[in-house]
């Protein structure tokens, strides 16, 4: 899983691994499921895909609100979606 390209903002460097996600890190809905439609083709998708591991999705960090909008955080997010993926397989 990718996230989205981040902005242009003159090399700023990624937060220390450990440390409270910065503002570069996170991606809106639109942009996340854009740069990831390999995995969920379509908005509707993604959203289902939210609602349904919504709490896990919050505790471990992969999903914030800010300003009012739910965005996702890069990094957490796939690890996070890899580690649903993993024990979807295993439960099968």
């Amino acid at each position: 899983l990718t996230a989205p390209p981040p902005p242009a903002r003159g090399g700023a460097p990624r937060h220390p691994a450990g440390a409270p996600p910065a503002l570069g890190d996170l991606y809106s809905l639109l942009d996340y499921q854009a740069a990831n439609a390999h995995i969920w083709p379509s908005m509707p998708s993604f959203r289902w895909w939210i609602r349904t591991h919504h709490a896990e999705l919050v505790e471990k960090g992969a999903l914030l609100e800010l300003a009012g909008r739910l965005h996702v955080v890069g990094a957490a997010m796939g690890r996070v979606a890899i580690e649903i993926g993993k024990r979807a397989i295993a439960a099968r």
